[in-house]
């Protein structure tokens, strides 16, 4: 194999383990949703105790927080980065 074979090759092989691990966190993401719907907790913000937005769940079933506590999530993930 010359170098482009090799680099094309670890290419596929980090593009094939960051899909894998997607699936992975998406496949424990619906688990989690699965778990508060058994436990009458679906729909129910994890952090603040409100309720999620019927938009934010037909939008995304699995969400576990409400709009107001996911996007101070992410102003508090982009501050840190």
């Amino acid at each position: 194999m010359d170098e482009a074979d090799i680099t094309w090759s670890r290419f596929e092989h980090e593009y094939a383990i960051q899909v894998r691990d997607r699936n992975m966190k998406r496949v424990l993401e619906i688990q989690r949703a699965l778990d508060r719907l058994e436990a009458g907790e679906f729909g129910i913000c994890v952090e603040c105790g409100d309720d999620i937005a019927m938009e934010r769940l037909e939008a995304h079933p699995a969400a576990a927080v409400c709009i107001t506590c996911n996007r101070a999530e992410e102003t508090l993930t982009s501050q840190v980065a």
